[in-house]
């Protein structure tokens, strides 16, 4: 089991709102959720 990392708002906030790549992040309960860039459009 992977050790959980708490943030505070305040880190949280000092995150780039994305990176170039797309990758955005999310704050749950304290702990950082690394998003995947969106794919291609669906049909």
């Amino acid at each position: 089991m992977a050790a959980r990392t708490i943030l505070s708002l305040e880190e949280f906030l000092k995150l780039p709102e994305h990176e170039e790549d797309g990758t955005h992040y999310e704050l749950d309960e304290g702990q950082l959720i690394v998003l995947p860039p969106p794919r291609t459009q669906h049909g």
